[in-house]
């Protein structure tokens, strides 16, 4: 509303904004489209007046445009067409025009200039997608694979040792050292500012028991006692290690507030991380040979639909790119069966988002809940999709380790190996994910840098500088792009000759 009949450069086509927000100008080309609406404007709308700026008002009192405006014609005009919209502000005509260009194939970086952005993590913001522009990023169930004998007796001793194990478990819950209040405290403060801090409660129940055992009486913490505890975990990955001993260190910080005579350990003592590990990626043949491998599952006491429920899990983490947890946390009524999509909610940094499911998984999913109907499983809307019925546990979801341990049976099955001759990792399916989705828009000859917000969005991640950390230059990959570079390079270098 600031625009002033300055900032029009009839000559160039082009139009001068001063944004207010990051104190830039920006220069906007002005089409003919544009230009004409802009005359008629002038010629017919504008009153007249000696006042420079471009927008005036008709009515008492005189003077600028005021930004309020705007929403109300807005809103005047949405009644008037009798369109059911929602009650929605102008900005919304914002997000409405980089969705637009990004549907016509328009680079992100190029967006991000029209709106003045200067880096990319903003111009994604305003990139939310609908429900069907994501839906064609999901990917069909694998079919075509055939299935392989499972030897369900001693299987856990053909994976090769890479690491001890630990030589003992924690036997008791909570904390009960003698820093049992702090830690309490500890936990109870960042609890309080909205954290779930359920990983570092484990490392920190590690550190109570540790301090149990060995110095039941000590309420002071020494240097020794942080290292020879240090000691007790060669068990663990250089970066597990290194993580856990800072979580450490950080309740020592909070409890020295109180206890200025606590120790902090060093940073530069803790061992150095060790590169991310390579993903072994999945590809669709071997994910369909897996599928076929676990319909042979038997049923167990605690879930008479073991293999359909393995199958169903294995499938939404290959074809929707879910994290483990969030697979884990889906309930029943997260799924809409009419839209044919997942509502993943409050999942990594308290996000929430919707997975469109394509038609084949939905209806695997369809299936796999009439078994249930079938069967008279639990099917409320508080019910796990994931389900099992572990006498043992507290919820009736799939627990992590059995979905895990089903996992590399079926590996070991198929022979589906890593260079260490391990099983991949459950978590090595989203990189499979995203790497099978790229290089299904490389041969369906879209242009792949549009592609990437649907992408990220899908995935749950707000940059799609995130998403990359999942993408590997894959042989096939880099042949597609091989090709698509020369489709493009031979015309400008032919053309030359």
């Amino acid at each position: 509303m600031r625009l002033t009949l300055d900032d029009i450069d009839w000559r160039a086509c082009t139009l001068k904004v001063s944004q207010t927000k990051t104190r830039q100008v920006l220069q906007l080309p002005l089409t003919e489209e544009a230009g004409d609406i802009l005359v008629q404007y002038l010629q017919r709308a504008r009153p007249s007046s000696p006042r420079r700026e471009l927008f005036l008002r008709r009515r008492a009192p005189t003077g600028a445009l005021e930004h309020t405006a705007v929403h109300d014609i807005l809103e005047y005009r949405i009644r008037r067409s009798g369109l059911e919209l929602p009650p929605m502000g102008c900005h919304v005509l914002r997000h409405s025009f980089a969705v637009h260009l990004l549907r016509r194939g328009v680079p992100m970086a190029v967006i991000g200039d029209a709106l003045g952005h200067r880096d990319p993590q903003s111009t994604s913001v305003y990139l939310r997608l609908a429900v069907e522009d994501l839906r064609t990023v999901g990917l069909p169930v694998p079919t075509g694979g055939t299935p392989s004998a499972l030897n369900l007796k001693d299987w856990r001793g053909k994976l090769p040792r890479v690491r001890t194990r630990p030589p003992q478990r924690l036997t008791h819950a909570g904390f009960r050292s003698r820093l049992a209040i702090p830690l309490c405290a500890y936990l109870e403060h960042w609890r309080a500012l909205g954290r779930r801090y359920s990983v570092e409660e484990g490392a920190l129940r590690c550190w109570d028991d540790f301090l149990r055992r060995h110095y039941p009486s000590e309420c002071e913490v020494r240097a020794e006692m942080f290292q020879r505890w240090a000691l007790t975990m060669p068990y663990l990955h250089p970066t597990v290690l290194r993580n856990r001993l800072r979580v450490v260190r950080n309740f020592l910080l909070f409890h020295a507030r109180r206890h200025p005579k606590t120790q902090i350990p060093g940073l530069e003592t803790f061992p150095k991380p060790s590169p991310a590990c390579i993903p072994c990626l999945i590809s669709a043949a071997q994910m369909a040979h897996v599928l076929a491998t676990a319909n042979q599952l038997p049923a167990s006491h605690a879930n008479p639909l073991r293999a359909q429920t393995v199958r169903l899990a294995l499938l939404l983490l290959f074809c929707c790119g879910l994290r483990r947890g969030e697979l884990l946390r889906l309930q029943l009524r997260h799924y809409d069966s009419k839209e044919r999509l997942l509502r993943i909610e409050a999942t990594k940094f308290h996000k929430s988002r919707l997975v469109p499911l394509s038609r084949s998984v939905a209806q695997e999913v369809g299936r796999y809940l009439a078994l249930r109907r079938q069967h008279r499983l639990p099917l409320h809307p508080e019910s796990p999709l994931i389900w099992s019925c572990n006498p043992l546990a507290k919820q009736t979801v799939y627990c992590a380790p059995a979905l895990a341990g089903n996992w590399r049976l079926l590996c070991l099955a198929t022979g589906l190996l890593d260079t260490r001759g391990r099983p991949p990792r459950l978590h090595d399916l989203r990189h499979s994910f995203a790497v099978a989705a790229l290089h299904r828009w490389y041969r369906q000859g879209a242009e792949v840098q549009t592609k990437l917000p649907h992408l990220a969005t899908y995935m749950g991640h707000i940059c799609p500088a995130s998403t990359h950390h999942y993408l590997r230059l894959t042989p096939d990959l880099r042949q597609a792009a091989s090709r698509r570079f020369h489709q493009h390079a031979v015309k400008i270098f032919g053309g030359a000759q």
